[in-house]
């Protein structure tokens, strides 16, 4: 029982992944290959177990007996209704890679030993000045790792995922990675002195201009100074000319 599929000459370079990818497609579990003449096929089985048992691997070489052939004088074995073939699992035994994420979810694999396979985890960290969003301290994920969400931990901003096994698909990684957010300083940026102005650098966020990174500077008509100003988290680079302070650099930073 089961699909059965001509490898097209563009994929006989490696036809087992053609064969292991297309019977992925039609939700087998295992799959076998035949050769008539030039042409090579892909079955694609459907049952989870396939029934059968083991032999040599030069038995699979051995022909079936034409119908005028016998075993013992001509190396064929009967036409018995068993199929003597490799069998290809269509599932992968390891969960895929995950890679670095620096332009959506600010993470990068912060603990992995070169393969992912069924029941190990991978650990998740944050970027330099991001952290799992404060939001999910207040949800309780305990019932529901290992389905839908990792496990968070919030003193080191990491999320853990587990590879799970999928009687389908095999390994496959079952929660969904939360996005890192910016780390917010805690005071909002200083107020524009009277008759001065504010040139917004870059900000990852446009509203409250809070966010880790966020960059501004704060200019001065000429001949006329900007007043000292309170510094908390944001951090300032002033710009003095002649005793005048006519440019000031503000930029929300990490403290240490």
């Amino acid at each position: 029982m089961g699909t059965v599929k001509e490898v097209p000459a563009t994929e006989m370079t490696d036809s087992i992944m053609y064969c292991r990818e297309f019977c992925r497609t039609e939700s087998s579990y295992f799959f076998n290959m035949d050769t008539n003449g030039t042409a090579t096929y892909c079955h694609c089985i459907t049952n989870r177990i396939p029934k059968g048992g083991m032999i040599h691997d030069e038995a699979c070489q051995v022909p079936e007996c034409a119908d005028d052939q016998t075993p013992a004088e001509d190396n064929c074995h009967p036409q018995d209704g068993y199929k003597r073939t490799k069998l290809f699992r269509a599932w992968e035994t390891s969960c895929p890679p995950i890679e670095a994420n620096l332009t959506d979810k600010f993470f990068y694999v912060w603990e992995h030993h070169g393969n992912w396979h069924w029941g190990s985890q991978a650990v998740l960290k944050c970027l330099p000045g991001y952290q799992i969003p404060p939001a999910w301290k207040d949800f309780d994920n305990s019932t529901l790792v290992n389905e839908t969400l990792p496990a968070f931990n919030f003193n080191d901003n990491t999320q853990t995922l587990n590879c799970m096994f999928d009687d389908r698909l095999g390994g496959i990684w079952p929660q969904t990675i939360v996005a890192c957010e910016p780390l917010v300083c805690k005071k909002t940026p200083p107020n524009v002195p009277k008759d001065a102005y504010r040139e917004v650098i870059y900000s990852p966020n446009t509203t409250t201009h809070q966010q880790y990174e966020t960059k501004m500077s704060y200019f001065c008509p000429k001949n006329q100074s900007l007043p000292d100003l309170i510094k908390d988290e944001f951090t300032f680079d002033y710009v003095v000319s002649a005793g005048i302070i006519q440019e000031i650099n503000a930029t929300c930073e990490l403290d240490g």
